[in-house]
């Protein structure tokens, strides 16, 4: 299932002409696929505005509260290893 690319707290799945698959190949596996999706040119111009967006918030984190986030995500990925493997 292609999920698109995440901007701004959403899957937004790219369309249009500009739309082209990508796979993401696992070398160790005989190059099985891991990972597909769409990416567009036309969805770099939101998603560098979304990060731009929210770098100012994240740079005023610590250290602790940046780890935070992330082991809160590290727990969320684990918790759907079944529907990511």
């Amino acid at each position: 299932q292609a999920f698109g690319n995440y901007i701004n707290g959403a899957f937004v799945v790219p369309t249009g002409a500009t739309a082209h698959p990508l796979q993401s190949r696992n070398p160790a596996a005989d190059s099985a696929v891991v990972f597909e999706t769409m990416v567009s040119v036309d969805a770099v111009k939101p998603a560098v505005a979304a990060a731009a967006a929210a770098q100012p918030a994240w740079a005023v984190l610590t250290m602790a509260q940046r780890f935070a986030y992330l082991e809160k995500f590290k727990a969320q990925i684990a918790a759907r290893a079944d529907v990511l493997a």
